[in-house]
């Protein structure tokens, strides 16, 4: 969605998923997760800048493991942030 026609957009994507069963007849528990995007494209000759929020409201939850884990359910990390900045190499006219 554009904030600022042409320079600035916003995205929200969404994960949903039911329990699930584990290896020892367990259940790692829904979950819903959310993830928010700030994007800039021709900041400056190619550059592109971006910054986003994953797992946005901080859900606690696990994924099963499988026969090779010690884990029963492997907690995921919550709320993270990431900053990227890319440059686009033009190629030709």
């Amino acid at each position: 969605m554009p904030l600022i026609k042409e320079k600035i957009f916003a995205g929200v994507d969404a994960l949903y998923m039911t329990k699930r069963k584990t290896g020892a007849d367990n259940y790692a528990k829904g979950l819903f997760v959310s993830n928010f995007t700030l994007f800039r494209g021709k900041l400056i000759s190619g550059f592109e800048i971006s910054a986003s929020v994953y797992n946005l409201f901080n859900e606690k939850y696990g994924d099963p493991g499988s026969e090779e884990h010690v884990q029963d359910i492997i907690q995921q990390d919550g709320r993270s942030f990431r900053i990227k900045l890319s440059y686009r190499i033009r190629h030709g006219k």
